[in-house]
């Protein structure tokens, strides 16, 4: 029941609100509760979907292609290795995506003159999880030595998941920022966001942050055909991916020879090479829905050593399969196979052909966000997990309510909403 005075399109704003604010929070303190964040929003805005039917502004392709994803998925666990494992997965899944449509669908329901709340409150959580990250990083450069900085940037840390979303985020803030804030203040602003990741402890979203701003410089000069290139480029990549980790030479040549790599960087050389072996024995149907977790085979260690004129100056111990590839690309390959890897491809084509509907001025933003995060999760975490999942939902969510705001409202008209279903409510 909604309370009194106020509407049920107040509640899906302030929600929203909530959950934006929140989100960098949970990003860096606890990420594994983005799953319950994601679950609570979409659950509590559902009322307000179903009073105002928002599901009708829901794209019938990104419907269409998630039905698919997860009916494969289930499909896949009659030849899994471990068919309730893969069962279970498929369902934690269909969760989630069900909770990200939920929300989604929320969001586009809304009008844009409605959303100054959570434009706020994303900004504001931001700056305040940011901020003393930023300090404390630009202190400790200045206190530690920097001829150690490569080492200390590649190992583990506390906040290295937290980074990682925070990175994600870069796309949609700067979108909000841009119609509402001075260029002197946008750019101390990214610059800011840009330095926070660039000195964090994530190779892979230092990676994607820099290819995200090259993508966005890019599109300045190709505003048209850009979104295009970059659409056709993703596809490539996730066709080329399995067959160049084929090729890679085997551990022991790697940590003999590529010096330059972090102990984590080659063991995740080391899981890739093997992982692109097994999708080799099964390239179109794959070994089943979740199937690297208990993968046969993926516990086997490999032992490499490192000499220098004949003494051994380096040694590690590497599982050559540990739960999952730790690439998007790599687990849906080797666990749905080439179906499952032409549904993603589907999907990023259909990504990026709406990209190209925007305003100009936005689509190297939106082209950005999207090469950012294909390169986040082609190169970390496993696909599957809830909170890097729900992650990408929150994101989307936040990104498309940026494009939605305010004077940036018209872009998102042909986004993602055919005209005649693009019906928005105004509180």
């Amino acid at each position: 029941m909604t309370p009194p005075g106020l509407s049920s399109e107040t509640i899906a704003v302030w929600l929203l609100a909530a959950a934006a604010f929140v989100f960098p929070f949970l990003a860096v303190v606890a990420p594994l509760g983005i799953t319950v964040e994601l679950a609570i929003l979409g659950t509590a805005v559902l009322p307000f979907v179903i009073r105002v039917r928002a599901w009708r502004h829901l794209p019938v392709t990104l419907l269409a292609l998630l039905v698919a994803l997860v009916s494969w998925a289930a499909i896949s666990s009659l030849w899994a290795e471990m068919p309730q494992q893969a069962a279970t997965a498929t369902l934690r899944l269909l969760g989630i995506f069900l909770a990200g449509l939920s929300s989604l669908a929320a969001g586009l329901a809304l009008a844009p003159t409605a959303l100054r709340p959570v434009r706020i409150a994303l900004l504001a959580g931001f700056g305040l999880v940011a901020a003393p990250l930023l300090a404390d990083q630009l202190a400790g450069q200045l206190l530690t030595d920097w001829t150690d900085l490569p080492t200390r940037l590649t190992e583990t840390h506390p906040v290295k998941r937290g980074i990682v979303i925070l990175a994600l985020l870069i796309w949609p803030i700067r979108i909000m920022m841009r119609r509402r804030f001075t260029v002197p203040v946008q750019g101390l602003a990214i610059a800011a966001m840009i330095t926070l990741v660039m000195f964090g402890h994530s190779s892979t979203a230092k990676l994607a942050t820099g290819a995200g701003i090259a993508v966005t410089l890019a599109l300045m000069l190709a505003p048209r055909r850009g979104p295009g290139m970059v659409g056709a480029l993703l596809v490539a990549a996730t066709l080329a991916i399995p067959l160049a980790a084929s090729h890679l030479p085997s551990p022991r040549h790697t940590f003999q020879h590529w010096t330059f790599l972090a102990p984590s960087a080659h063991h995740r050389v080391t899981i890739w090479g093997f992982t692109a072996q097994r999708i080799a024995e099964r390239p179109i149907l794959g070994w089943g829905m979740d199937a690297s977790r208990g993968f046969p085979g993926g516990d086997q260690e490999v032992v490499v050593r490192r000499y220098v004129e004949g003494v051994r100056v380096a040694e590690l111990t590497e599982p050559v399969l540990p739960l999952h590839p730790h690439s998007a690309v790599l687990q849906l390959w080797l666990e749905l196979g080439a179906v499952g890897a032409v549904m993603f491809g589907v999907f990023l084509v259909w990504l990026l052909s709406r990209v190209a509907r925007p305003p100009a001025a936005l689509r190297g933003d939106m082209a950005a966000a999207a090469m950012a995060a294909f390169i986040m999760a082609a190169g970390s975490f496993g696909f599957w997990q809830g909170w890097w999942q729900s992650s990408f939902w929150l994101t989307a969510v936040f990104t498309l309510l940026a494009m939605k705001d305010g004077s940036a409202a018209a872009g998102l008209d042909h986004t993602l909403s055919p005209p005649e279903r693009n019906e928005s409510l105004r509180p």
